[in-house]
């Protein structure tokens, strides 16, 4: 239940600042600590130990101490920094955590000292491992995390002289409904959560949530809910409950009202003088922000001023700190790019990248151990945006996270199988910030091929984004002879830029006519009214013509309906917001630019020209959800629609499900893999376990569903395959990226992958013949396979798809 609760929470209205949760996180953190020891005392100690290590957003640095690691000021500055981290900042964790845990107004020591018998709490730590798995107290978690989670948010709520954004909070409304499951446990899981939240704000004494449940009529009479007719009486009954139990929970039940039945005038009359909750903060949130900064910087003044009146040297404001050695200041904000084996982040990264950094960095160093023991070892690049245009401190390039996941493991798994064989070549990985949108590729290719030789470079993984700032990157690595796998990008053009790339993913070409397939021989266009759905008479396609992805996709699939359908094809151009994906500035005007235009035209079509038509989306994924939203609110088309989207659409759900937002949508989309859905090989079950058992179980399979793990790891897996075929047939270990090159070129690189058959063929295609592609159907709770066609396995291979056996597209 938390799992589906707190990322609603995290999404705050404007202007209303980050939500932050640091109880819950902490103690998240310590009901899934897995694998501590038996003896009490053992296991506070290392709870304590791994709580502080693994604290989200921090990173002890591995320093070399050694007398031979640098001048001496340099080694007494590491023992310094060292002993900061291993020893004082660990110290004042523990303090920290104790007094807001445990402190005499904290609510974990008095629900401590209710299971202690009024007992003295001995410490957080001594208590929370009993929570951990294993432990006297792990069957209360839910009990703890409860309580943690309304602590927070009571927290949440008040005010701060310095935080405009909470005078801006009021409430947060909790909605819990059932879960996927059989029906009666998942209503039996909606009632334990009304009784722990209840029990929760009774102990607490909290006031900053409303908890709006749908149960059944047993459930409700099960906890004793009060009824009310109507929502007049709800009213005059939560009055009477907050009266009667003290203010701390005032509850009614109210029956889910007939559709059919005339809506309740005093409740419209209410909504519509009072559509929403008005903040606490009366002025604007400049105006406050303005106040609070006036005066904290009247106070900086007067501290200078008396600074300086005492003689006391002044610091002098700079650019910021440098970027570390092997990077440098990108091209928008103030983002660092370049190179890095993981040892430093880059500058405006998103924190969620900072564990897999950290990863990648400590397999590094293991391969650096074999190397020193004769090992051959060299390095891959992956070149990617790290960076996003955007401030916001949560901001990630999605589909390079996931594929950096995949990636991570494939490393690590690499690792161990040389670390038992001498017959393979270990991989070190170093990481290349291209900048939002490859803005910055050129510069860093070049740094790539500086490096090349130094750090024996066998190739480059990546380059996920169709774009054309990607390809001037790819040309710089082309003329260098350097060896590219690309992942995620799919758009024809990218395999005619250089000669020496080679691409996982399905070819925009073979994606369009698997859409096509699709709405040639089964009916998915949606008329509503209990009407049967019908096949494809048309299509309305919707571009960015300046994004070479959107702009191939949208015509190659033109091209390929009016050629196997015969239907109308309808082409709308729009401009995406901030000139965010738009590769060539064009003064002009195209026919629909924004979002409402947009959605306008696609209605007056479907009511106009044809109905029975389909929407091809073949713009990005975010830019999707701004048409549903304008789309939605045109009441002449009742927001009924049936999408069709390029494999970008899979990036979309990983934030958030379109079909619970837009009940009127039915939405298909192409997908490069889905090992979260099924896996068709042996390979991809074992990936999938390594996965599940590596990262957070809330996002799993969300991000699994996407395929761009499973393509990180494929491409690591396939430069790997290159550098062992180039050391097996040399019998030497001095190789290089050209060698690499060669055994891609020659044909002799074929594996079993996690995405299908991974063959490049000699002077031939440089995608895998046939490589796999979906088309899912979303839904409420997962989504639906509803075609597979490709080589997924040697023994597995789709060449007809659908109940009827409708033929999949096949690579000439």
């Amino acid at each position: 239940m938390f799992g589906l609760i707190v990322p609603g929470l995290r999404e705050m209205p404007r202007d209303a600042g980050r939500l932050k949760l640091p109880q819950y996180e902490l103690l998240r953190a310590v009901v899934r600590m897995k694998q501590l020891p038996s003896d009490a005392e053992d296991r506070a100690k290392k709870l304590r130990s791994r709580l502080y290590d693994e604290r989200p957003g921090k990173r002890t640095p591995a320093l070399d101490l050694s007398p031979n690691a640098g001048p001496l000021w340099a080694t007494v500055w590491r023992s310094g920094v060292w002993a900061w981290h291993n020893g004082i900042a660990r110290q004042l964790f523990v303090l920290r955590t104790n007094r807001r845990m445990t402190g005499s107004r904290a609510w974990f020591s008095d629900w401590t000292k209710r299971h202690t018998g009024d007992r003295a709490t001995s410490g957080f730590f001594s208590e929370a491992q009993k929570l951990a798995p294993g432990g006297s107290w792990a069957e209360d978690a839910e009990q703890v995390l409860m309580r943690a989670l309304l602590a927070d948010l009571d927290a949440a709520v008040k005010r701060r002289l310095f935080s405009p954004w909470r005078a801006r909070r009021t409430r947060f409304v909790i909605l819990v409904g059932p879960v996927q499951g059989e029906a009666e446990t998942a209503q039996q899981r909606v009632a334990d959560f009304v009784r722990l939240y209840r029990a929760a704000v009774k102990d607490l004494s909290t006031k900053a949530t409303v908890l709006v449940a749908l149960v059944s009529t047993a459930q409700r009479d099960a906890l004793s809910v009060p009824k009310a007719d109507g929502f007049a009486a709800a009213k005059r009954v939560l009055r009477e409950s907050a009266g009667r139990q003290g203010g701390n929970t005032a509850e009614v039940a109210l029956d889910i009202p007939d559709p059919a039945q005339a809506a309740d005038r005093s409740v419209e009359e209410y909504l519509r003088t009072k559509p929403k909750i008005q903040p606490k903060q009366t002025i604007g949130l400049v105006p406050a922000l303005m106040l609070r900064l006036t005066a904290l910087l009247t106070l900086l003044a007067l501290l200078a001023g008396a600074a300086w009146w005492a003689g006391a040297p002044l610091p002098v404001i700079g650019k910021g700190a440098p970027c570390p050695d092997g990077q440098f200041p990108g091209s928008v904000g103030h983002d660092c790019v370049g190179l890095s084996d993981g040892g430093s982040y880059f500058a405006g990264m998103s924190e969620s990248f900072e564990p897999l950094f950290d990863a990648i960095h400590e397999t590094n160093r293991e391969v650096e151990k074999l190397a020193a023991t004769g090992t051959p070892v060299r390095t891959v690049v992956h070149f990617e945006p790290y960076t996003s245009r955007s401030r916001h401190p949560g901001a990630v390039q999605g589909s390079t996270l996931t594929e950096l996941r995949g990636l991570a493991l494939a490393h690590r798994q690499i690792w161990a199988d040389v670390a038992h064989s001498d017959q393979v070549v270990a991989l070190r990985v170093v990481l290349a910030n291209a900048g939002p949108e490859f803005v910055d590729g050129v510069r860093v290719a070049e740094r790539i091929v500086e490096s090349a030789r130094e750090e024996q470079i066998v190739g480059v993984v990546g380059l996920g984004q169709s774009r054309t700032s990607t390809f001037r990157a790819m040309e710089v690595l082309d003329e260098h002879a350097i060896p590219m796998v690309g992942t995620t990008a799919t758009a024809d053009d990218m395999t005619l830029v250089s000669s020496r790339y080679y691409q996982l993913a399905p070819s925009n070409d073979r994606q369009a006519r698997a859409a096509v397939s699709l709405l040639r021989d089964e009916p998915i266009v949606e008329r509503g009214d209990g009407e049967d759905p019908v096949r494809a008479r048309a299509a309305v396609v919707v571009r960015d013509e300046n994004d070479v992805y959107s702009a191939n996709l949208a015509e190659r699939f033109a091209h390929h309906f009016r050629e196997e359908t015969g239907g109308e094809v309808e082409m709308l151009d729009y401009r995406p917001g901030y000139g965010i994906h738009a590769e060539v500035p064009s003064d002009e005007p195209a026919p629909a630019q924004g979002f409402a235009r947009i959605a306008d035209a696609t209605c007056a079509y479907l009511l106009n020209e044809e109905p029975d038509s389909v929407l091809f989306w073949a713009g990005r994924e975010g830019d999707l959800m701004g048409f549903l939203s304008q789309y939605s609110r045109i009441p002449a088309c009742g927001s009924r629609i049936t999408v069709l989207g390029g494999d970008a659409v899979a990036n979309a759900l990983n934030a958030t499900h379109p079909v619970r937002q837009y009940p009127g949508l039915t939405l298909y989309y192409l997908a490069h893999a889905v090992p979260g859905q099924e896996q068709l090989s042996p390979l991809a079950e074992a990936f999938v376990h390594q996965y599940e058992e590596a990262y957070d179980p809330d996002e799993v399979s969300v991000r699994l569903d996407a395929g761009m793990a499973a393509l990180g790891r494929d491409g690591l897996y396939v430069l790997r395959e290159a550098a062992h075929q180039a050391l097996s047939r040399l019998g030497e270990s001095n190789f290089d990226h050209t060698n690499a090159l060669t055994m891609l070129a020659d044909g002799n690189v074929s594996l079993q992958g996690v995405t299908g058959v991974l063959e490049f063929e000699a002077e031939g295609l440089r995608i895998p013949r046939d490589k796999p592609v979906y088309i899912l159907r979303a839904r409420v709770d997962r989504p639906e396979v509803v075609l597979r066609c490709g080589r997924f396995a040697t023994s597995e291979v789709y060449e007809v798809w659908g109940r009827e056996g409708h033929p999949c597209p096949r690579d000439e």
